[in-house]
């Protein structure tokens, strides 16, 4: 829905696609241009006529021209019509948020939403069981260092949870970058890693966490306490500052999502948070399992670490 703002301090509807006003900007419109048109005349006629000797008329059609305003603008911005116009976008807002499909924001949404991601995580820890047997080996015979990485995350309303996935980079790969998001060809990430790592494998362990209900299947990605960024212009800033972090910690931190599946991998974190917001607020059941079932698909490709579209 897009917005004009002709006349009456009222923001005016443009049809989408076609971009047509509304009648009233229509009408407006019309107005507007046989002002402009009669003032043209008016500015026309004034420089047919010799310098020092104005036409005949013009100081009264200016002064006709003037007083008709001044009185359109008294008449029609009063402070009970600005209210009444006001009140009434507010009224269109409210019932436009209204309709979004915020369905996981009752109990039965939420206890269903639960029932998935036990019912899931706990097949899943059952079939995937022969599947961590054989990571453990090739991870412990890739460089000899430890099997899994235990980190602290950022759980609902940000109380910290216990993390544990496969290790797929170096051992102290942090030691000394700090809490940094990898990137293309990281030279910390191993090559048992960067397998695990395409098709979401080194992440298994986190099905424990959706299973006690630290997580979800679906939701924003898990952020570490503390964890930074750098900006474009060299600027090291803290996640906990970036608009929209509050918000989205109001739920739980999910294995996969609408920032996970759609948002570049490489983007910023102010902007995967908008692809979180976007969740946030249009949360539902069926946008769960359409996530999921999205992201087994991606898993099956191996384009989790793909810098362009996943799907």
């Amino acid at each position: 829905m897009e917005y004009c703002s002709y006349g009456r301090g009222l923001a005016c509807r443009l049809d989408e696609g076609t971009h047509r006003l509304c009648p009233f900007a229509q009408s407006a419109r019309r107005r507007f241009r046989k002002l402009r048109d009669a003032f043209k005349r008016n500015s026309s006629e004034r420089a047919g006529e010799p310098c020092g000797k104005p036409a005949a008329g013009i100081s009264e059609s200016r002064e006709q021209f003037g007083d008709a305003g001044r009185k359109r603008v008294i008449e029609t911005f009063t402070a009970e019509t600005m209210c009444r116009a006001t009140v009434a976008l507010y009224d269109e807002v409210v019932r436009a948020k209204r309709s979004l499909p915020l369905t996981l924001t009752g109990r039965i949404g939420l206890l269903a939403k639960r029932a998935l991601d036990v019912a899931l995580s706990g097949v899943g820890l059952i079939a995937s069981a022969p599947l961590w047997a054989g990571l453990a080996i090739v991870i412990k015979l890739e460089d000899g260092g430890p099997v899994f990485y235990r980190q602290q995350r950022s759980g609902r309303n940000g109380v910290p949870f216990d993390v544990r996935k496969f290790r797929s980079m170096i051992p102290d790969a942090e030691a000394k970058v700090g809490a940094i998001q990898a990137t293309e060809h990281d030279p910390r990430v191993t090559r048992v890693g960067r397998l695990m790592r395409a098709t979401a494998m080194d992440e298994l362990p986190q099905l424990w966490n959706i299973f006690c209900g630290d997580m979800s299947f679906t939701g924003p990605r898990a952020l570490r306490p503390g964890e930074i960024e750098v900006g474009g212009q060299g600027v090291v800033e803290k996640l906990e500052d970036v608009p929209g972090f509050e918000e989205r910690s109001r739920v739980r931190p999910g294995l996969t999502g609408i920032a996970q599946i759609y948002a570049p991998r490489d983007i910023t974190r102010r902007w995967k948070f908008r692809y979180d917001l976007l969740y946030v607020r249009r949360q539902s059941f069926w946008l769960d399992v359409r996530l999921i079932l999205m992201s087994f698909w991606i898993t099956f490709r191996g384009t989790w670490e793909t810098r362009g579209s996943k799907l």
